[in-house]
Parts: structure tokens; sequence; C-alpha cells
């Protein structure tokens, strides 16, 4: 029995392959393999699609992020406000740049990080907030930027999970000072590698975040500061400027998915992942939460449905963030959320007999569950 996945691009790459082919072989007569036209095209697509003037394109969402924080000068001894519940690049990028992650507890129901909380951590030290969308669904975004006016803060989005995603009409990415987004392959809209996009309002911050990724240039060998060689390449462009084109076709179909799970599974326990009427989640995946976890991710794969986490160890009990000082029990609704969230399959090509088969699969479980069969 074939196992369903998680997610793939394995069908999306099949469909493209002779677009992508015929893009990298103009590549080969132009020679423009660093820099070029397909990066411009694609920088000035994203920002359209999130609402905002200046993209930059850079080669990873790391990148996007530790560029983003150099441009802003954040600094040591300046502190930035995060979630414990991110992918580790999140505080990675703030640690790299010399400041200080502070975590604060997320909402419990979204594992987003909770505007309460955070406004809970601001110190004189405090210069920015760095939010995260986790799994596509947007933040309480309208509250962080009333926190980041009242306190002068940099209000920074990391999207990487939340393409195509808006809050009322209007796109994520495009609320903060910057909107930083992953590329990599297995996000809604993914290179055939490493990837990533800053967006902003701002013509001076874009000018800056691009230096940081290009060793300080501003001309041929004049290094105005010190960065990093981290923009992309057009390999990676010529494949994003195609994919853009089925974005929202992707999108739509991955709601659809959603929202078949929602119906099916509120009616179990309260399961779902449903999010207000006022915003159009990115669903880079689509999670519930489990009490019976390692059972649940067992009985699913004995009937060939594939599950996954993430992410099991929120950052404040990571090994690389011990340093911080923090201790098991001091973010609980963080902790309680990556102990019982799983993760479904979700992905734009999935048939509607494969999302009735991880309907009933997981309909299945909760039925003995409740019968007290599997508690």
């Amino acid at each position: 029995m074939a196992t369903l996945p998680v997610t793939t691009i394995t069908y999306q790459n099949e469909i493209l392959q002779p677009k992508i082919l015929a893009g990298w072989a103009k590549l080969f007569k132009s020679s423009q393999w660093t820099s070029g036209e397909a990066t411009t095209q694609f920088e000035a697509g994203f920002a359209k699609l999130c609402q905002v003037p200046y993209g930059v394109a850079v080669n990873s969402g790391t990148m996007s992020l530790w560029a983003t924080l150099k441009a802003l000068n954040l600094k040591a001894g300046d502190e930035v406000i995060t979630t414990p519940m991110t992918f580790s690049a999140t505080a990675d990028a703030i640690a790299l740049v010399g400041a200080t992650p502070v975590f604060a507890d997320v909402d419990p129901m979204t594992g987003n990080l909770d505007p309460v909380k955070a406004a809970a951590k601001i110190t004189p030290k405090t210069k920015a907030i760095l939010v995260v969308h986790l799994y596509g669904v947007p933040v309480a975004i309208a509250e962080f930027v009333k926190l980041a006016k009242a306190h002068q803060l940099f209000l920074i989005e990391d999207a990487s999970h939340a393409h195509g995603a808006t809050v009322a009409g209007k796109s994520v990415g495009s609320f903060g000072v910057a909107g930083c987004f992953s590329l990599y392959p297995s996000k809604t809209l993914g290179a055939l590698g490493n990837g990533g996009v800053v967006v902003t309002k701002s013509k001076l911050l874009a000018q800056k975040i691009r230096r940081s990724a290009h060793h300080g240039i501003i001309s041929a060998y004049k290094h105005e500061s010190i960065g990093l060689n981290g923009l992309m390449d057009n390999l990676q462009a010529v494949v994003l400027n195609l994919k853009l084109n089925f974005l929202n076709d992707w999108l739509k179909r991955k709601r659809a998915i959603a929202q078949s799970y929602n119906q099916a599974l509120m009616a179990v326990g309260g399961l779902g992942m449903p999010v207000p009427l006022q915003i159009q989640a990115g669903y880079y995946t689509y999670a519930i939460r489990v009490g019976a976890r390692a059972r649940f991710m067992a009985w699913c794969k004995e009937r060939g449905v594939e599950t996954k986490i993430y992410y099991p160890i929120p950052l404040h009990l990571q090994p690389s963030y011990k340093w911080l000082g923090y201790r098991k029990g001091d973010f609980p609704a963080a902790e309680m959320f990556a102990k019982h969230t799983v993760s479904l399959p979700l992905f734009p090509e999935m048939t509607n007999d494969q999302v009735k088969k991880v309907i009933k699969v997981i309909q299945g479980f909760f039925k003995l569950k409740l019968a007290g069969k599997n508690n």
C-alpha cells in the first residue's frame, strides 16, 4: 500500500519540468547565472503579490531574516521578541546579528505568538518584534501593529509558511517594516533548492537589505558596509517565476482541502484548524492537536497516511538556546502545542479520494478513542 505523504512537490515539478528546462536553457545562452532579468522579474512579481513595491530575492529564508535584521542595524545589546514555536532560523537570525532572542508564549489554539504575552516582555532594550505566521495562519497582526507603534519597535513578519495569506484583504508581509519568506522546496511556493525573499514598503530598507546580502556593495567593488553573499541566483528565479503563475490556484486547492478537513474533523472531538472569516490562510501545513499523538501517528501510518510534527521541541528547550537560561515550564502553551500538534497530508495535487481517505482514517481513530478503546 502506497503511503500518502504529508507534502510533495513531485507532481508540480513533473508538470513544469519542460518549461523549467527551457528556461534554464536560455540561461546557458545568456550566462546570467547569479543575477539578471529572471531575478528582477521574480522580485517584482512577488512584491506585487504581497501588495508592496519592493522585493529582494535572497538565497534562503534564513538570509531573508538575517539581512533584514542587519539592515535595521540590530546588534549586540538589543532584544528582539519572538516565538519559541517556530523553526530555529527565526531565532538564529536574531542571534547571528548579535542581538538576543526574547521568547514569549503562544496562543494555545494557533501556536502563534500571543500579543499580550509579547507585550509583557518589552524592556528598554527591546528594538523589534519578530512574529511568525505559523503553518500559514496569520498572527493577530492588528494587535502587533498597535504594540509596535506604541513602543516604537520594528515589526518584522516571518511569513515563511504563509505565501499568499491575507488578513481583511491585506497580504501578510505588508503589515510590518518587512516580510521575510522562505522558498524552500516544500513551501507552497518553493524553489528547486534553497531560496528566500524579503518584501517591504520602504525603498531605503530594500536597498539596505540588498547590500546586507551582497557584501555591502553600493557600486562595483565599493563596499559601504560588511555583508554576506546571499542573493538569489537566476536558476532558482526561473523556477519561481513559473510557479508564481500557479500560486493562487494551489492556494485555492489547499484551502478547499483544509475546509473539507475542518468540516469533517470539528465533529470529532472539536478537531480542525478553522480560521476567522477575515483571514485567508496560506496553509503551509494542516495541523491538529491530538492527545495520544504517538498512537495516532502509528494508526495513520498503518493505514497508509503519513503524518509529521512541526515542531516537536520549542526553541527555548533546544540545546542551541540553553545560553538564554530558559527552563521547561517557562512557556506552557508552546510546550503543550509542541507536544500534541501533528500535521496531515496537504498538497494541491491531492485528489478528492485521497482527502476522503485521510478523513476516514482519522475518524476511525477517534471513534475508537471515544469508545474508550484507544486511551
